[in-house]
């Protein structure tokens, strides 16, 4: 299993290409920045937070 950590650094990867939809950019871009904002915890994201960049992630780099 993918760390939460490890799915968040992969999909910043992906900010600036054209792989990630509107909403998906503006997503990422506010997970990315909260994440180093909080020494990079992901424990204070909610449910919902947690389970949209497992869809992201999954969508883009699970084969």
């Amino acid at each position: 299993m993918v760390s939460i950590s490890t799915m968040i650094q992969q999909l910043e990867g992906l900010h600036g290409t054209t792989d990630l939809t509107q909403w998906e950019t503006d997503f990422v871009k506010n997970i990315v920045q909260r994440y180093y904002q909080n020494g990079k915890r992901t424990d204070f994201f909610t449910t919902k937070v947690l389970e949209n960049i497992e869809r992201i992630w999954s969508k883009h780099f699970a084969g």
